[in-house]
């Protein structure tokens, strides 16, 4: 399923990465967006484990409540994850 609905924007995304990093060598983008969808999905998929490893400082499980008062911070670092993580050493 993922490689039907994804492949479209694979290429397209790609292309834009290329233009915004016209540094990367050129078989990188695709791979990095690919990379990129997958960890999304199975960050999502694993929504759970994330809040028990951020809870684990306070003995358990990240409560419902910090979880929706801080998914914008959450949300925030996960971008940053992965615009650093396609980018890497050609973000400028």
């Amino acid at each position: 399923m993922m490689v039907e609905v994804f492949v479209p924007y694979l290429f397209e995304m790609a292309g834009r990465m290329q233009k915004l990093l016209p540094d990367k060598p050129r078989d990188e983008p695709r791979l990095h967006f690919m990379l990129s969808v997958n960890n999304l999905f199975r960050s999502l998929a694993d929504i759970d484990l994330l809040r028990r490893t951020l809870g684990s400082e306070e003995g358990g499980k990240m409560s419902s409540k910090r979880f929706r008062e801080e998914s914008d911070k959450l949300f925030k670092q996960y971008l940053d994850f992965q615009i650093y993580g396609m980018a890497g050493k050609y973000l400028k």
